[in-house]
């Protein structure tokens, strides 16, 4: 057997160790802070803080925080009218995240947490689960499968294009015999796909 050297047995440790820890500190999307009434309000700058959270100064009140802001989104967002909203479920609250520019008149960002399957995300399209547990996209084509991190173009009737992502989907197993309260949720963002041009 061949004897590694030193320094590269010592990188070699770092490197799995640096992936472990990378692989170990992933956390779910959080939303915390949002208003129980759906709030609307002009931020002058928005930018995401060191530890990764996009803090959102709602005034009077504590800020909103969501975190960790998914690495693909810009950090450094400028001015954007945000809209917050909480719905309760017994299941959990639902909690959405728009952004808008200044000048323009539809958000180019929507986030959720917490959303319900069977839900529609833009005119005509439904997150929806098969008999064996895999995600699609049902819309007025095929299905799409879905993956985690992995975008998915949709195309509205007028032509406007949005990149679906799936940042984390949580099925409770079920127990025979047994009701509980859990359903399925999943959290997502629908991002404005600008390299997307009408045919």
């Amino acid at each position: 057997m061949v004897a590694l050297p030193r320094s590269f047995r010592l990188c070699l440790c770092g490197a799995l160790l640096l992936g472990c820890a990378a692989y170990g500190t992933a956390a779910p999307l959080r939303f915390d802070g949002v208003p129980f009434e759906a709030q609307t309000l002009l931020a002058e700058r928005l930018d995401v803080a060191a530890d990764g959270a996009l803090v959102i100064d709602l005034g009077k009140q504590e800020p909103a925080r969501i975190a960790p802001w998914p690495a693909a989104l810009p950090g450094h967002l400028g001015a954007q009218y945000v809209t917050l909203r909480r719905t309760m479920h017994p299941a959990g609250a639902i909690q959405s995240l728009d952004l808008r520019a200044p000048r323009a008149k539809t958000p180019w960002l929507r986030m959720t947490v917490n959303g319900p399957f069977h839900r529609e995300l833009l005119p005509g399209y439904f997150l929806e689960r098969d008999a064996g547990g895999n995600i699609r996209i049902d819309g007025p084509a095929a299905a799409q499968p879905v993956e985690l991190d992995k975008p998915v173009r949709l195309r509205e009737r007028a032509g406007h294009c949005w990149q679906f992502v799936l940042l984390e989907a949580r099925i409770p197993q079920a127990t025979p015999g047994i009701a509980q309260e859990a359903e399925p949720r999943a959290d997502w963002y629908l991002r404005d796909d600008l390299g997307c041009r009408k045919r």
